[in-house]
């Protein structure tokens, strides 16, 4: 099931929100739309968890995902 704009847009929010970061909005609106909610809940744990930039870490694990 292909999420709204609406929840794309929130879920992009909750990205960016997470990674402490403000730019790039685009390509997590795209990991929104096109990832499911588990996986990227999964990427944001492993990147925060893990390495000196999470946002960096977070996007090498969504473009492995597919994105």
């Amino acid at each position: 099931m292909k999420k709204t704009e609406n929840e794309t847009n929130a879920t992009a929010e909750y990205i960016m929100k997470k990674l402490g970061v403000n730019t790039y909005r685009e390509f997590y609106c795209k990991v929104a739309w096109k990832l499911p909610e588990a996986t990227i809940n999964n990427n944001l744990e492993q990147a925060l968890n893990k390495g000196n930039d999470p946002a960096r870490y977070f996007t090498w694990l969504c473009k492995k995902a597919g994105v």
